[in-house]
């Protein structure tokens, strides 16, 4: 029983000391010490911290040379490129097992001891043989080893952005145009010799826009890029104005009379383009953010569409005392409808930042560009008027309204010219569909109206990244 006792603490010392001897082995690394990958796409850092660059992704079973542990990470060498250059690296110990080659000597066998017998028969405990030695004739492969992928650079890419502009002259003859318009109300006002001269101005220039875009491109190198891209632009001019010129008192061969005129109209104009560009695109990497240019020509649709409604009430009465007192209310409703479409060579271009989310997704921030000024717009104009007049004598009261209503259509060219008005003895910008080019002789500067969406702004972009080869 004894020697039982002393085969037993053998053994458990022996056991002891060899767990020791693996926990000191897993602690530490020391030179010469292989690892394993058991994780697929193990990533290898620059530094062993969680946010350094990734150097390489190894897959699972690659072979590593271990040269120290460090806070939970191994330093490792890579295997040399076809340069013959070592990079060294640091793995994350939860993604690599220490790799312990086996020994090819069979392991010992100790024969059971054989307990004393007793001075009554003790039955005989059944003991099984020892398990054959592992059959090492056949061959274990070797683990695989790494090899440096290599890429082309070629790569197909996917960009969505959207933003907003600021048009750097409200548009050319678009604001030329409102801009007489409020200088037509401000004379207006400024008027004298009458009873009344008021007015009031509420137009916006064409200011803000959004804009969105599409570009589709192939990265040749990871510097260069070729592709793509097309979008929508929108913007808008609107608003209202309105004016009143009143007489009292005005002599005629029948007596006197009082006269009111008031004109109240509303104006939106509506731009819409459709780019169709080519362009060179431009990337400088730095780490995880990339530094983004792109530069194009592209070929742009555009669209116009603009909604002018009025009304023109003139109040008449006759105030004479010896003569038939005699007063009218003229109303005239109208609307203008004009639609005209225009085709024109552009330039633009983009500058940005691009923050990598993922190695195939990145977000960005960019300043863009645009210039592209539409001439020789085409389209068609409609015309509609309701004319009502309410006449009233006295001694026979109200007479029923005469109402009349026209309408009228045709089709032509975008002009923009001069007229000068007598009432305030200025000249004023006008921009007008005509089916052929305006010939008044009170008209001047006579030409194809011009309306451009030069801009400057700031974009979101979203990019998706596929490698092809």
């Amino acid at each position: 029983m004894r020697k039982e006792r002393t085969s037993t603490m053998k053994k458990i010392v022996s056991f002891c000391f060899l767990g020791l001897l693996v926990l000191f082995i897993d602690l530490s690394a020391s030179p010469g010490m292989k690892l394993r990958i058991i994780v697929p796409e193990a990533e290898i850092r620059l530094k062993p911290d969680t946010e350094s660059l990734i150097i390489k992704k190894l897959p699972i079973g690659i072979l590593l040379d271990a040269e120290e542990k460090i806070d939970g990470w191994y330093r490792i060498s890579l295997p040399p490129d076809e340069n013959g250059f070592v990079v060294k690296g640091y793995i994350l110990e939860s993604s690599v097992e220490i790799f312990v080659e086996e020994s090819t000597t069979p392991p010992e066998t100790k024969e059971p001891a054989i307990p004393k017998q007793a001075e009554k028969p003790v039955p005989k405990r059944i003991v099984p043989p020892p398990p054959p030695p592992r059959d090492r004739s056949i061959p274990i492969p070797p683990p695989p080893t790494y090899e440096p992928a290599k890429k082309s650079g070629i790569g197909l890419n996917l960009s969505l952005s959207g933003g907003m502009g600021y048009f750097l002259d409200g548009g050319g003859d678009l604001e030329l145009t409102r801009q007489g318009r409020e200088n037509y109300t401000t004379d207006i006002a400024a008027l004298t010799g009458f009873a009344t001269a008021t007015s009031t101005f509420n137009w916006n220039k064409l200011s803000f826009s959004p804009n969105f875009n599409v570009d589709l491109f192939l990265t040749i190198s990871p510097n260069l890029g070729i592709g793509f891209g097309s979008g929508y632009i929108t913007a808008s001019s609107k608003g209202d104005y309105s004016f009143s010129i009143g007489q009292e008192n005005i002599p005629e061969w029948w007596g006197s009379y009082d006269i009111l005129q008031n004109i109240e109209r509303s104006r939106d104009y509506k731009i819409t383009a459709i780019p169709l560009n080519v362009n060179l695109y431009l990337f400088l990497p730095m780490n995880s953010i990339v530094l983004s240019a792109k530069a194009g020509v592209g070929y742009y649709l555009g669209k116009m569409k603009h909604d002018d409604i009025f009304t023109y009430t003139e109040n008449y009465e006759d105030v004479s005392w010896y003569y038939l007192n005699w007063k009218y209310i003229w109303t005239i409703e109208g609307t203008t409808i004009e639609e005209a479409t225009c085709k024109a060579i552009g330039l633009n271009g983009s500058l940005g930042l691009d923050f990598k989310l993922s190695p195939n997704i990145s977000f960005g921030a960019e300043v863009f560009g645009r210039l592209v000024n539409f001439k020789n717009w085409q389209g068609d104009c409609t015309y509609t008027e309701t004319d009502t007049f309410k006449e009233w004598i006295e001694g026979f009261g109200w007479f029923p309204d005469d109402i009349i209503k026209t309408s009228e259509s045709g089709s032509g060219t975008l002009w923009h010219y001069k007229s000068k008005i007598d009432l305030t003895n200025a000249t004023y910008d006008y921009m007008w569909l005509e089916e052929s080019k305006p010939s008044d002789p009170d008209y001047s500067d006579i030409r194809e109206a011009a309306i451009n969406l030069n801009a400057l702004g700031i974009q979101l972009s979203l990019k998706f990244h596929f490698d092809l080869f």
